[in-house]
């Protein structure tokens, strides 16, 4: 199942590094450039998951070193600095190099921390319990033959079966990698990334000019052709209906357009960890959408119509993989 949301992800992937290029007004440097890094990660993406995998023995457990820990915690606190550098109102050349620098960097440590695991290889199981003519169990040493350790082996390999002793089959899996986090720490956690980037998206709201930003003139200025945006109504887009609600309440159309933006941006983030739960563990969905919480892309594209798209391929992943 992970394999082929992973192959369906890569399509999505490709499908908006696509239109990414063929929406454009003009054929621009940037663009192609974009467009070709989108594509060129799907197509590895695709490419990685499309091969079929030969059997291997379970003779080896594969954890996250300290090293590593240390490159992603480190790229975290660069990406995470970065992020608010691109939202805090600093000026400079100094800080214009420094922001994309910086992002680069913490990418590249993360990448570098997921990378670096140690292989330790674990012998494979000479004995095992059975039961005697007496009826009592007692350890009796594996004989088969080859045919038949090969099949056990492919079978062990297909349902990830955990690696046991010499002896007594405890599971190093188990005990190398406990649940670290409960359901209400998880839940927790989960509220406080939320909260943060909330702030966060608030924080550029105040840190933005009283008049709208050009995109925002041309976003509201879509909206106002737009037919009266009621839940009923004809029209079914989501960021006209959004700040419909908001303003009912107040008179300023650009407060409520940001303010729209703003939740949408907030729900992309429980949309994306739903995803993200499904493909990794607790702390790495966490981990992710920390990561998404601080962007400077999803902070900057909180005012866009399109910001729905996201969201929507976010609960559409989420509910194949339940």
């Amino acid at each position: 199942m992970r394999r082929f949301s992973l192959l369906l992800f890569s399509l999505i992937l490709a499908l908006i590094a696509q239109r990414l290029l063929a929406t454009s007004d003009a054929f621009l440097s940037y663009v192609l450039r974009d467009s070709l890094i989108l594509t060129a990660i799907a197509v590895l993406i695709f490419a990685v998951n499309i091969i079929t995998q030969p059997a291997r023995l379970p003779s080896a457990l594969r954890h996250t070193s300290s090293a590593g820990w240390i490159l992603i915690v480190t790229g975290i606190l660069c990406t995470a600095v970065a992020g608010l550098f691109f939202v805090l109102p600093v000026t400079g050349v100094f800080f214009e190099q420094l922001r994309p620098t910086l992002w680069s960097v913490g990418m590249l440590l993360l990448l570098l921390g997921a990378l670096s695991r140690p292989r330790i290889t674990y012998a494979l199981p000479k004995a095992r319990w059975q039961k005697n003519h007496l009826g009592d169990f007692e350890l009796a040493p594996i004989e088969l033959s080859p045919r038949r350790q090969e099949l056990l082996r492919a079978k062990a390999s297909s349902r990830a079966a955990v690696v046991t002793t010499e002896a007594n089959h405890i599971s190093p899996r188990s005990e190398a990698a406990p649940r670290f986090l409960t359901p209400y720490t998880e839940i927790g956690l989960l509220l406080i990334v939320v909260t943060v980037g909330a702030l966060l998206r608030l924080w550029s709201i105040e840190s933005l000019p009283a008049a709208c930003l050009p995109a925002e003139c041309e976003t509201l200025l879509r909206l106002e052709e737009l037919p009266t945006s009621t839940l009923f109504g004809d029209n079914r887009e989501l960021l006209p209906m959004v700040q419909e609600l908001f303003r009912q309440r107040m008179d300023d159309d650009l407060l409520a357009l940001r303010l729209a933006g703003t939740l949408l941006s907030v729900l992309t983030l429980l949309g994306f960890y739903g995803f993200a739960r499904r493909l990794a563990s607790a702390s790495g969905a966490l981990a992710a959408t920390a990561l998404l919480a601080v962007s400077p892309w999803h902070l900057w594209a909180m005012g866009e119509p399109n910001l729905a798209a996201p969201l929507f391929i976010s609960v559409c992943g989420w509910l194949v993989l339940t």
